[in-house]
C-alpha cells in the first residue's frame, strides 16, 4: 500500500485590504482542497501586504479573527492548513510578530512559529521594508 499526501502551495498578490485578502485566501484554500490536496500552504503575509506602518496597523492577536477563521476552514475541509504569515499583534506598541499558524483537520492549532530571521528589501520605486526585530 502507498502512501500519499496530496500538497497544495497557494499563490496570490495580497493587499492593504485584510477582509479582501481574507476572503480571497479562503476561496484558493477551498479549491484547493475540493482538487484533493490534504495540506495547504498560504503564503507570507496573505492577510495583509503593504507598507510596514499599515501591515502593523493590522496586527491582530492569537486568537482572533483570522486564526479563528483559519481553524474552522481546516475544520471544516478536513484539511491540515499552514496559514502562511500574518502580523501578529505584539506587547510593544507600534511593533508585530510575523507569524505561521498551522492547524490540523479538526481546526486544532498545531503549531505557531515566529520568524526570527528578518532581512531588509530595498527594490527602487518599489518596495521597501526595513525589518525592526519584528512584522
Amino acid at each position: 500500500m502507498q502512501n500519499r499526501l496530496t500538497v497544495a502551495a497557494v499563490q496570490m498578490n495580497s493587499g492593504a485590504d485584510s477582509q479582501e485578502n481574507l476572503h480571497k485566501a479562503v476561496k484558493l484554500v477551498e479549491q484547493a482542497a475540493g482538487d484533493g490536496a490534504q495540506l495547504v500552504a498560504l503564503p507570507e503575509f496573505f492577510l495583509c501586504l503593504t507598507q510596514l506602518d499599515k501591515v502593523i496597523a493590522a496586527t491582530e492577536p492569537i486568537p482572533g479573527p483570522t486564526s479563528q477563521a483559519m481553524s474552522a476552514l481546516a475544520a471544516r475541509l478536513g484539511i491540515h492548513l499552514l496559514a502562511g504569515s500574518f502580523c501578529e499583534r505584539s506587547d510593544v506598541p507600534g511593533k508585530g510578530y510575523n507569524t505561521s499558524l498551522t492547524f490540523g483537520p479538526a481546526g486544532e492549532l498545531l503549531n505557531r512559529y515566529r520568524k526570527l530571521h528578518l532581512f531588509d528589501v530595498d527594490l527602487p520605486g518599489q518596495v521597501v521594508s526595513r525589518s525592526l526585530s519584528t512584522c
